[in-house]
């Protein structure tokens, strides 16, 4: 009897994702009672997120769906990355443990990024079908010459009827696709600055604007502070660089393309998967935000622009999400 196992339950990911969650649930059973509903559910809830993500990713339909379930599932497990540096810092669990850990989500999340450029490249493929020949009209003797052609012109009519209709479906389910991913990358920038000032609120030494200082940044997702102040012991976001004036696109450095597994300069984790090198490009801006009345200090609200930039058949897209972020310790 063959006991192999099949379908999700071989897929490595989700396998590393399962063993990271039982062991997160196992390490908090040492943390205090009082971080039962803080840490704790915090890490069980971000944790079991992440597998559960990649098993509806795997489930679905669509393949954009499925693509969409696991940049969730990739967000989940950063937030528990995030979270184990927190309780080293707090005094949880030994720095050992927490490097170990970090390693291993760093693993997941890369593993993931070389998942959805598989199914990128698998959803591609599905508009390389072979063309098909169009059986040759059957010549009868008892034709007559104007009934052939009149026939022949039918055929052709209604075969480029069926091509139009075709590229033209092609044509809007490509903008579509590459407008939600657009919208996905906008939208995971806002959620990594809100993730730096959530993270530096919880640390006791950290005062507003929590890390988030003014200037325009591209991101990883190692990026703690938005300061950027040269100390290479940090890992502070890097600012954006442009060749004229400062729009994204004339960004040198906000391309958003991941690494292949071998060496060169856009191969870090600073860079986002992309199937088609310098597709799309993401910058932050952090600007100070309207003046909230005499209740509120000064520069207690920042305003955080999310902005992606694509050129598709050779048009430019732009679209930018926005957040309001304020001093509410």
């Amino acid at each position: 009897m063959n006991t192999n196992n099949t379908g999700l339950d071989s897929l490595q990911i989700y396998k590393l994702a399962g063993n990271l969650e039982i062991f997160i649930y196992k390490m908090t059973k040492d943390f205090p009672i009082d971080e039962k509903y803080r840490s704790v559910d915090q890490l069980k809830r971000s944790s079991s997120s992440a597998a559960d993500n990649i098993a509806e990713g795997y489930g679905g339909y669509f393949f954009q769906d499925k693509i969409n379930k696991f940049y969730i599932a990739r967000g989940e497990a950063e937030e528990t990355r995030k979270g184990i540096k927190r309780s080293q810092k707090k005094g949880f669990i030994s720095l050992k443990m927490s490097e170990a850990t970090n390693r291993k989500y760093v693993q997941l999340i890369k593993q993931i990024n070389t998942y959805v450029g598989f199914l990128r490249r698998r959803a591609g493929s599905l508009f390389q079908s072979p063309s098909t020949q169009t059986p040759k009209h059957p010549y009868s003797s008892a034709q007559s010459l104007i009934e052939t052609i009149v026939a022949i012109g039918i055929i052709i009519t209604a075969i480029v009827a069926i091509l139009s209709v075709g590229m033209a479906n092609l044509v809007l389910g490509g903008q579509s696709a590459e407008r939600i991913t657009a919208v996905n990358l906008a939208r995971e920038g806002l959620e990594v600055v809100v993730a730096i000032r959530s993270s530096n609120w919880l640390d006791p030494d950290q005062n507003w604007p929590y890390g988030l200082a003014n200037d325009i940044y591209i991101l990883n997702y190692s990026t703690e502070s938005l300061v950027n102040d040269g100390d290479e012991s940090t890992e502070d976001a890097k600012k954006a660089t442009f060749s004229g004036e400062e729009t994204i696109e004339n960004c040198t450095n906000c391309y958003l393309c991941q690494q292949d597994g071998e060496g060169g300069e856009r191969n870090n984790d600073t860079y986002i998967h992309c199937d088609n090198e310098d597709i799309f490009r993401r910058m932050i801006s952090v600007s100070n935000g309207d003046d909230l009345g005499d209740n509120c200090a000064a520069n207690c609200e920042k305003k955080v622009v999310s902005t992606v930039y694509w050129k598709e058949r050779g048009y430019p897209h732009t679209i930018s999400l926005e957040a309001r972020l304020t001093d509410w310790r």
